[in-house]
């Protein structure tokens, strides 16, 4: 595996296990958080490797409550996130699905998610079929 690949992914999972601490009240870093998701964890959304789009739903999950400054940011997530629901490689749909779950605390995620339910519902009923 290429280093650069094994840093994010390292990146990704000690940002990740460090969450709770990183936006605790004390947290000297925690305004920095949601600048650090955009420039590192987001690209991976995209990544050709799965285990690393995989590995962005989980980092995303482990902040879900993070309480993002800017909304555009708030909706970029929920952008990626249902496209990794359709991933054609199953953990990263698993790991986009346990991300839904604590962004539908925002408001806005909660309304766009209403609308997308049938799509997200034949994806998971595809797989059953399968």
């Amino acid at each position: 595996m290429p280093q650069r690949i094994q840093h994010c992914s390292l990146k990704h999972r000690m940002i990740g296990t460090l969450a709770p601490v990183i936006l605790g009240k004390k947290s000297p870093i925690a305004d920095q958080v949601e600048y650090f998701l955009v420039r590192y964890v987001f690209p991976d959304f995209t990544n050709p490797q799965g285990f690393l789009r995989a590995r962005a739903c989980d980092t995303i999950e482990k902040f879900g409550q993070l309480d993002f400054k800017d909304q555009q940011n708030l909706l970029a997530v929920y952008r990626h996130i249902p496209d990794c629901v359709a991933d054609p490689k199953l953990p990263v749909r698993v790991t986009a699905a346990l991300a839904l779950q604590p962004m539908i605390r925002h408001e806005i995620i909660r309304t766009r998610m209403q609308q997308n339910i049938p799509t997200v519902m034949q994806h998971y009923h595809d797989d059953l079929s399968s």
